[in-house]
């Protein structure tokens, strides 16, 4: 029988005192909408005809708008103003629109970004996707010259449909309250540590630690999906860029729904999240529900088998328990398949389950496909596991999702090497 080397402890001051800093950013400011109940614009060109157009457009007792051309101006009215709309050139002489982006993302801005130029489509969607990889809420594009029906329709549409709700999802997710803990992954042959999965979880001020069933809906327009699966996209591959930078080459799987994949962005935000990071493609794994339904799946094998062209994996998750199994195995390019906590739950007691588990990894074994088990409680489920030949494990009887830190202590001390 398996034994793990030595319990493990959670305890985070221990992980301080042993001098491993948190990565933590520095405290935002809180936003407040004005009493009055006014939107808020700022908006910065070089071009003093564009700005007055703009403000006129937007004269109405509805809005507040403030106007520059200077980038220094502009970094000082961010925090001043407080916005709820930027809007910026891309194309100015001395800070581009680039710039703007930057600082909007170093600040952690939570408002919505309005990109304006006379530059091409192609550009501008470029923009967009580098925008929305930063962990920006992009409320539009404009394309020069335009009307100024066409910035009302986005300024209105945006401004009058962001629930308080997903107001406070965003802020979250800009103050990196919502951000990624990892759970471990164990190569069963040695205990070893060899990836994680990054997993939402939100620092909640009032209802502690909260797992994403509670604050992201089952049915959310694909736009604030995208929001919320992008950033935690760009969190995981900065963490696991910093596992590379002290040695540790582990790959990290992130979870996607099925409308953000098939969202124009997709291929383009996950391959520049890891060109910036200088993350191996083969280090990113992309983790798909497997009871997500879609009716567009002819288009989302091509997205992935894209991604997989570029050397991104592809992870089932769940695996077994929806409908369409054996159907996404064969048009899907998968690498790893994820087998449900549900078959392997009582796995040294059941043999049904055991049966079950076997055939799925003897499956996934011939189509070249690692296996990884879900929801591993037991030493028992490991020694059963071990004996059927799954490769990989994770679950409770290792480790929790945990934040950056524990999970670098973890990798350290590695508390689950086998002793047999």
């Amino acid at each position: 029988m398996v034994k793990l080397v030595q319990p493990v402890s959670f305890d985070e001051s221990e992980i301080a005192r042993a001098g491993l800093a948190r990565i933590e950013p520095v405290a935002k400011p809180h936003r407040d909408r004005p009493a009055e109940g006014l939107i808020k614009v700022l908006a910065i060109d070089d071009d003093g005809d564009i700005l007055e157009s703009l403000a006129d457009a937007l004269s109405a007792s509805l809005y507040t708008v403030k106007t520059t051309n200077s980038f220094e101006h502009f970094r000082g009215q961010l925090g001043d103003f407080d916005p709820d709309f930027i809007v910026t050139d891309l194309a100015m002489p001395t800070h581009d629109g680039m710039d703007v982006l930057h600082v909007l993302r170093d600040q952690a801005y939570t408002g919505e970004v309005i990109v304006m130029s006379g530059k091409d489509g192609h550009i501008l969607d470029s923009v967009r996707r580098v925008a929305t990889s930063y962990g920006l809420n992009v409320a539009g594009v404009l394309r020069k010259p335009f009307t100024p029906e066409q910035l009302l329709a986005i300024v209105g549409r945006n401004g009058g449909e962001r629930s308080t709700e997903d107001s406070r999802v965003l802020r979250a997710l800009s103050d990196r309250k919502i951000r990624p803990y990892f759970q471990p992954k164990i190569d069963l042959k040695t205990g070893r540590i060899v990836g994680a999965e990054a997993l939402s979880r939100w620092h909640h001020p009032n209802r502690g630690l909260l797992n994403p069933q509670a604050y992201l809906k089952s049915k959310r327009p694909a736009s604030k999906n995208a929001i919320h699966d992008f950033t935690i996209l760009e969190r995981a591959t900065e963490f696991c860029a910093k596992l590379q930078s002290i040695g540790q080459d582990m790959k990290i799987a992130v979870n996607f729904a099925a409308d953000v994949v098939l969202s124009d962005d997709f291929p383009e935000v996950v391959a520049d999240a890891q060109r910036r990071h200088g993350i191996p493609p083969e280090r990113l794994i992309i983790e798909l529900t497997e009871d997500e339904t879609t009716e567009k799946f002819e288009e989302l094998a091509e997205r992935l088998v894209k991604l997989r062209l570029l050397g991104v994996e592809l992870a089932i998750d769940d695996f077994g328990t929806g409908h369409s199994s054996l159907s996404r195995l064969q048009h899907l390019p998968v690498s790893e398949l994820k087998i449900d906590r549900s078959f392997v739950s009582g796995l040294d007691e059941s043999s049904t389950n055991l049966a079950i588990v076997r055939s799925i990894v003897d499956l996934a074994h011939s189509l070249h496909c690692s296996v990884v088990a879900e929801g591993v409680e037991t030493i028992e489920a490991i020694d059963a596991l071990r004996q059927i030949g799954c490769d990989m494990a994770q679950g409770f009887v290792f480790s929790p999702a945990v934040n950056d830190s524990t999970f670098i202590a973890l990798v350290r001390d590695s508390p689950f090497v086998f002793q047999s």
